[in-house]
């Protein structure tokens, strides 16, 4: 009797876990599809296109991801210039994290703010370098380099820093928000590199 009721117990446990493991597994193919899209419309991000900052020249967008496409590709580069590519990027790594996370892990708020600002570290720090460094290589793009959050970034630091300084300390926050975001320890990377 007892036997039996663990035998149903396991069973009910192993349905149980295949039924995470397949929303897991469709949420993961959403979220990658969505990625894909995302970044084949910055692939094929056209200037004349009807987008977010113009009306265009074309009816027909000669985006490959379609108007919605040409959209959303003018909406992130004017924003967030070439570091708008970061947005696929993460989809794909937030979705393998959720693909391979544990099912009796519970929602982690601290965890989950900690990831959310990581991101946004490296979001601004990313476009400010790119304001900075990349000044005047904004071949086709809406805006700039680092769009309008790396233009008021790089501003911003550049006149109490200057150059130098504004790129040291944007290269640190970048560097921390990755640590933030992903969990990379880079003491643990050079020691790495260290040994090679």
């Amino acid at each position: 009797m007892q036997k039996q009721a663990k035998i149903k117990a396991n069973k009910s446990n192993s349905l149980g876990e295949i039924f995470h493991r397949r929303i897991r597994e469709g949420v993961f193919i959403m979220i990658t599809s969505a990625a894909l899209f995302l970044l084949l419309a910055f692939m094929t991000y056209h200037q004349s296109d009807p987008g977010w900052s113009q009306t265009g020249e074309h009816e027909q967008a000669v985006n490959y991801a379609g108007k919605a496409g040409a959209w959303f590709a003018d909406f992130f580069l004017y924003i967030f210039g070439y570091f708008a590519y970061l947005f696929p990027v993460a989809m794909i790594y937030g979705g393998w994290r959720y693909l391979k996370r544990n099912i009796d892990l519970q929602f982690h708020l601290p965890l989950i703010v900690l990831r959310v600002t990581g991101f946004i570290l490296v979001l601004a720090a990313g476009c400010g370098l790119a304001a900075l460094l990349l000044a005047g290589i904004d071949y086709y793009l809406p805006y700039t380099a680092g769009g309008i959050i790396g233009n008021l970034v790089a501003d911003s630091l550049d006149q109490s820093f200057n150059f130098f300084g504004a790129s040291l300390l944007l290269f640190a926050l970048l560097l921390a928000g990755a640590t933030l975001f992903t969990g990379v320890s880079w003491l643990t990377v050079i020691e790495f590199l260290g040994w090679a």
